[in-house]
Protein backbone atom coordinates (compact mmCIF):
# COMPACT_ATOMS: atom_id res chain seq x y z
CA UNK A 1 0.00 0.00 0.00
CA UNK A 2 1.31 3.35 -0.60
CA UNK A 3 1.14 5.85 1.53
CA UNK A 4 -1.72 7.86 -0.51
CA UNK A 5 -3.21 4.93 0.53
CA UNK A 6 -2.48 4.53 3.67
CA UNK A 7 -2.76 7.91 3.97
CA UNK A 8 -6.41 7.71 2.97
CA UNK A 9 -6.78 4.71 4.98
CA UNK A 10 -5.79 6.66 8.08
CA UNK A 11 -8.23 9.46 6.88
CA UNK A 12 -11.20 6.93 6.27
CA UNK A 13 -10.09 5.33 9.68
CA UNK A 14 -10.00 9.07 11.02
CA UNK A 15 -13.36 9.50 9.58
CA UNK A 16 -14.84 6.37 10.69
CA UNK A 17 -14.12 7.33 14.39
CA UNK A 18 -14.53 11.02 13.51
CA UNK A 19 -18.23 9.68 12.49
CA UNK A 20 -18.86 7.44 15.56
CA UNK A 21 -18.28 10.26 17.80
CA UNK A 22 -20.59 12.37 15.64
CA UNK A 23 -23.02 10.02 16.08
CA UNK A 24 -22.41 9.23 19.99
CA UNK A 25 -21.80 13.54 20.05
CA UNK A 26 -25.70 12.97 18.55
CA UNK A 27 -27.05 10.21 20.90
CA UNK A 28 -25.78 12.46 23.84
CA UNK A 29 -27.12 15.61 22.22
CA UNK A 30 -30.11 13.55 21.66
CA UNK A 31 -30.16 12.21 25.11
CA UNK A 32 -29.28 15.94 26.89
CA UNK A 33 -32.23 17.11 24.47
CA UNK A 34 -34.66 14.92 25.76
CA UNK A 35 -33.27 15.30 29.35
CA UNK A 36 -33.63 19.04 28.87
CA UNK A 37 -37.01 18.88 27.32
CA UNK A 38 -38.07 16.29 30.64
CA UNK A 39 -36.62 18.71 33.29
CA UNK A 40 -38.36 21.79 31.38
CA UNK A 41 -41.46 19.83 31.65
CA UNK A 42 -40.56 18.93 35.15
CA UNK A 43 -39.59 22.76 36.17
CA UNK A 44 -42.99 23.79 33.94
CA UNK A 45 -45.14 21.36 36.24
CA UNK A 46 -43.04 22.73 39.30
CA UNK A 47 -43.94 26.31 38.16
CA UNK A 48 -47.49 25.12 38.14
CA UNK A 49 -47.60 23.07 41.38
CA UNK A 50 -45.96 26.32 42.67
CA UNK A 51 -48.30 28.34 41.20
CA UNK A 52 -51.47 26.65 42.14
CA UNK A 53 -49.67 26.54 45.81
CA UNK A 54 -49.45 30.34 45.98
CA UNK A 55 -53.49 30.17 44.84
CA UNK A 56 -53.89 27.72 47.52
CA UNK A 57 -52.05 29.92 50.28
CA UNK A 58 -53.72 33.11 49.20
CA UNK A 59 -56.91 31.15 49.35
CA UNK A 60 -56.01 30.18 52.67
CA UNK A 61 -55.19 33.32 53.91
CA UNK A 62 -58.21 34.81 52.91
CA UNK A 63 -59.98 31.71 54.89
CA UNK A 64 -57.71 32.69 57.70
CA UNK A 65 -58.60 35.99 57.36
CA UNK A 66 -62.31 35.43 57.25
CA UNK A 67 -62.06 32.78 60.24
CA UNK A 68 -60.00 35.19 61.99
CA UNK A 69 -63.03 37.95 61.53
CA UNK A 70 -65.68 35.15 62.21
CA UNK A 71 -63.49 33.60 65.64
CA UNK A 72 -63.28 37.46 66.68
CA UNK A 73 -66.72 38.27 65.94
CA UNK A 74 -67.93 35.35 67.95
CA UNK A 75 -65.25 36.22 71.06
CA UNK A 76 -66.84 39.44 70.91
CA UNK A 77 -70.47 37.99 70.81
CA UNK A 78 -69.53 35.30 73.74
CA UNK A 79 -68.20 38.05 75.21
CA UNK A 80 -70.95 40.45 74.97
CA UNK A 81 -73.68 37.52 75.95
CA UNK A 82 -71.04 36.74 79.38
CA UNK A 83 -71.55 40.17 80.31
CA UNK A 84 -74.72 40.26 79.55
CA UNK A 85 -75.53 36.97 81.67
CA UNK A 86 -72.92 37.87 84.54
CA UNK A 87 -75.15 41.06 84.63
CA UNK A 88 -78.33 39.39 84.46
CA UNK A 89 -76.89 37.21 87.52
CA UNK A 90 -75.73 39.98 89.58
CA UNK A 91 -79.17 41.29 89.37
CA UNK A 92 -80.52 38.37 90.22
CA UNK A 93 -78.18 37.32 93.23
CA UNK A 94 -79.09 41.10 94.49
CA UNK A 95 -82.91 40.35 94.03
CA UNK A 96 -82.29 36.97 95.80
CA UNK A 97 -80.14 38.76 98.22
CA UNK A 98 -83.82 41.42 99.15
CA UNK A 99 -85.99 38.48 99.11
CA UNK A 100 -83.56 37.07 101.40
CA UNK A 101 -83.59 39.62 103.37
CA UNK A 102 -87.68 40.31 103.17
CA UNK A 103 -88.00 36.61 103.82
CA UNK A 104 -86.98 37.03 107.06
CA UNK A 105 -88.48 40.23 107.79
CA UNK A 106 -91.51 38.94 106.66
CA UNK A 107 -90.54 35.97 109.31
CA UNK A 108 -90.25 37.80 112.19
CA UNK A 109 -93.31 39.97 111.28
CA UNK A 110 -95.07 36.49 111.58
CA UNK A 111 -93.65 35.47 114.53
CA UNK A 112 -94.99 38.42 116.10
CA UNK A 113 -98.11 38.34 114.87
CA UNK A 114 -98.54 34.58 115.93
CA UNK A 115 -97.25 35.71 119.23
CA UNK A 116 -99.25 39.02 119.15
CA UNK A 117 -102.18 36.69 117.76
CA UNK A 118 -101.78 34.40 120.82
CA UNK A 119 -101.52 36.88 123.07
CA UNK A 120 -105.14 38.20 122.00
CA UNK A 121 -106.62 34.54 121.76
CA UNK A 122 -105.25 34.24 125.60
CA UNK A 123 -107.16 37.94 126.04
CA UNK A 124 -110.01 36.38 123.88
CA UNK A 125 -110.07 33.13 125.89
CA UNK A 126 -110.09 35.56 129.18
CA UNK A 127 -112.77 37.96 127.82
CA UNK A 128 -114.75 34.91 126.96
CA UNK A 129 -114.81 33.53 130.59
CA UNK A 130 -114.93 36.87 132.02
CA UNK A 131 -118.45 37.13 129.62
CA UNK A 132 -119.46 34.05 130.64
CA UNK A 133 -118.82 35.13 134.03
CA UNK A 134 -120.66 38.17 133.76
CA UNK A 135 -123.13 36.66 131.83
CA UNK A 136 -123.72 34.04 134.80
CA UNK A 137 -123.96 37.11 137.18
CA UNK A 138 -126.18 38.44 134.98
CA UNK A 139 -128.73 35.71 134.93
CA UNK A 140 -128.33 35.76 138.43
CA UNK A 141 -129.37 39.06 138.72
CA UNK A 142 -131.99 38.66 136.25
CA UNK A 143 -133.52 35.52 138.38
CA UNK A 144 -133.09 38.07 141.88
CA UNK A 145 -134.53 40.82 140.19
CA UNK A 146 -137.42 38.71 138.53
CA UNK A 147 -137.49 37.18 142.44
CA UNK A 148 -137.82 40.83 143.48
CA UNK A 149 -140.46 41.92 141.33
CA UNK A 150 -142.67 39.03 141.97
CA UNK A 151 -142.00 40.22 145.99
CA UNK A 152 -142.38 43.65 145.10
CA UNK A 153 -145.77 42.72 143.47
CA UNK A 154 -146.73 40.54 145.93
CA UNK A 155 -145.74 43.30 148.11
CA UNK A 156 -148.32 45.50 146.61
CA UNK A 157 -150.83 43.23 146.12
CA UNK A 158 -150.57 42.72 149.93
CA UNK A 159 -150.64 46.53 149.80
CA UNK A 160 -153.68 47.36 148.10
CA UNK A 161 -155.44 44.11 150.23
CA UNK A 162 -154.18 45.77 153.13
CA UNK A 163 -155.78 49.29 152.09
CA UNK A 164 -158.88 47.56 150.97
CA UNK A 165 -159.09 46.10 154.41
CA UNK A 166 -158.07 49.44 156.63
CA UNK A 167 -160.17 51.43 154.03
CA UNK A 168 -162.98 49.03 155.38
CA UNK A 169 -162.11 49.12 158.61
CA UNK A 170 -161.92 52.77 158.82
CA UNK A 171 -165.28 52.91 157.32
CA UNK A 172 -166.90 50.19 159.96
CA UNK A 173 -164.75 51.82 162.88
CA UNK A 174 -166.34 55.42 162.01
CA UNK A 175 -169.79 53.28 161.69
CA UNK A 176 -169.33 51.55 164.40
CA UNK A 177 -169.68 48.47 163.36
CA UNK A 178 -166.37 46.30 163.44
CA UNK A 179 -166.48 43.21 161.06
CA UNK A 180 -166.37 39.64 161.94
CA UNK A 181 -163.25 38.49 160.08
CA UNK A 182 -161.01 41.31 160.89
Amino acid sequence: MTATEAERDKLASAGNQARGRLQQSQAALAATEAERARLCFAVNEARAELEQTRKTLAATKADRITLSFAVDEANEKRRIETDTVNARLAAMTERAITAEKLLITARHRLLASTAENCSIERKFADATVARDAAQKKLEALQNLLQVSERKVQELAVSRSELIEVTTTLLKAFKKGTVPAKA
